[in-house]
């Protein structure tokens, strides 16, 4: 899970890594379901969520959008409880209690659902105290979902998307 070069020297600069990062993921809307762009970053210790506030659909010409105007929230995993993926037909929700109060962190397309649900998983077993063994970061997500296009496959065992697929 390696972050992105521009990314890099936003979470150097702003300090954000107090322990090893196990695992990044983006995600592209807010828990309102308005298309924005963020990313959580899972250490050791923290779960960090930043995002540029800005809603509307990235900029298909841009492949990563600018950092540096990101803004950023540091939640320590002692805080956190009870990770949660609510799904829907177009992708889910994330969402964790923090201090007891279930709250919604963002929302994101199929396209970004199985790196989010890695991030629950690790987070989960964070939260237990279990250890994190290294190749359950780079364990391959069961994909329901069309990595190209993010539409979920009508057959789960065939990983064939009509919609993608050259006829």
């Amino acid at each position: 899970s390696e972050l992105p070069e521009s990314l890099k020297p936003v979470v150097e600069g702003n300090n954000l890594l107090s322990s090893k990062l196990l695992i990044f993921a983006k995600a592209d809307m807010t828990h309102n379901c308005e298309f924005s762009p963020f990313v959580l970053l899972l250490t050791e210790d923290a779960l960090i969520v930043g995002t540029n506030g800005k809603l509307g659909m990235a900029d298909p010409d841009k492949k990563e959008p600018d950092y540096t105007e990101f803004s950023f929230l540091k939640y320590q995993i002692k805080d956190l409880s009870d990770p949660q993926i609510s799904t829907f037909v177009v992708g889910g929700m994330f969402s964790l209690k923090i201090d007891g109060e279930q709250i919604p962190i963002c929302a994101f397309t199929n396209a970004y659902k199985g790196r989010i649900m890695r991030i629950k998983e690790i987070l989960s077993l964070l939260i237990k105290g279990e250890e994190i063994k290294e190749e359950r970061l780079f364990e391959e997500q069961r994909d329901e979902f069309c990595p190209k296009c993010g539409m979920p496959y009508p057959e789960k065992n065939r990983k064939i998307c009509p919609k993608c697929m050259d006829k």
